[in-house]
């Protein structure tokens, strides 16, 4: 997971899932809840306000 680049989207919390091997990402992982997330990453969590 590259929390650095993880940006808030109205869906969520997305993460690029990278590869192990060379990095490229391989994937986009999105956390709908700020419970989904793990423990230590939690404050990444920002409210969304549905404006």
């Amino acid at each position: 997971m590259n929390w650095k680049t993880a940006s808030m989207d109205t869906l969520g919390l997305m993460v690029c899932e990278c590869s192990k091997k060379d990095g490229e990402t391989i994937k986009i992982r999105v956390f709908m809840t700020k419970e989904e997330l793990p423990a230590d990453k939690q404050s990444l969590w920002q409210e969304v306000s549905s404006h």
